[in-house]
């Protein structure tokens, strides 16, 4: 009897060590499963991330025509002095006739400049395919300087952005700002593009108050030396 009750108390102890066993395994293959999933899915974001820098980058590569016009213009008293106000809007266009983005604009002052930007890449990834950066950075004047400029940058990043996630979506948000917040950094902090083993060439067009006139048609022209000009025609 009571070498019966010692094999029932043995098997029942094989068996509840077995059944821990089970579960031991059973939690670490589970755990197992979410580490590797949580892997497979950084991974999956993590190039989500390169092809949506790859993208936002071959956006902000293509050269663009940049137009504003003059909606008002009168003289205003600043400061104990006569300026000028000077209401535009700027508009942006591919090359393919899309429009990139439509923004309106207030600026004092009597000389209005335009600052634009060449990002010329490093040798390497131009063989990879990457291409220079063209970019309008601020506008400015000569009672506005350049350090409280209105960022026109931001318009085109912001519809570069847009553009892109229309193609890649689910594209992280620390991970969008981080290629954006790379671009305005590049773009503005000639150290830092250095650096980074790129240069970044600075021009600049300018319009005298004179030259303003609601019913013409402004052109912004991107010289090949990275310089910036001013075409003044009548609007058809």
């Amino acid at each position: 009897m009571r070498s019966s009750i010692v094999k029932t108390l043995a098997a029942i102890g094989a068996i509840t060590v077995g059944l821990v066993g089970y579960e031991t395994y059973n939690r670490n293959f589970q755990e197992a499963a979410k580490i590797r999933e949580a892997r497979e899915l950084a991974e999956k974001e993590r190039l989500r991330a390169e092809e949506y820098k790859r993208q936002l980058h071959s956006v902000l590569s293509e050269r663009k025509t940049t137009r504003f016009r003059v909606l008002e213009t009168e003289d205003v008293l600043l400061d104990g002095k006569t300026t000028r106000r000077n209401k535009l809007r700027i508009v942006q266009w591919t090359d393919e006739g899309k429009r990139v983005f439509s923004q309106e604009i207030e600026i004092v002052g009597h000389k209005i400049y335009f600052e634009g930007v060449v990002v010329h890449l490093q040798r390497d990834r131009l063989v990879k395919g990457d291409r220079n950066l063209h970019l309008l950075v601020r506008v400015f004047s000569d009672e506005l300087p350049p350090s409280k400029g209105i960022p026109i940058l931001n318009f085109q990043l912001d519809a570069a952005d847009k553009l892109v996630r229309e193609e890649i979506r689910d594209v992280p948000r620390d991970k969008r700002m981080a290629s954006l917040n790379y671009i305005r950094r590049i773009a503005g902090d000639q150290e830092f593009a250095r650096s980074e083993g790129v240069r970044a060439i600075n021009g600049q067009a300018v319009c005298d108050y004179q030259d303003l006139e609601v019913g013409y048609v402004y052109t912004i022209v991107e010289k090949s030396d990275g310089a910036y000009l001013i075409e003044k025609a009548p609007i058809p």
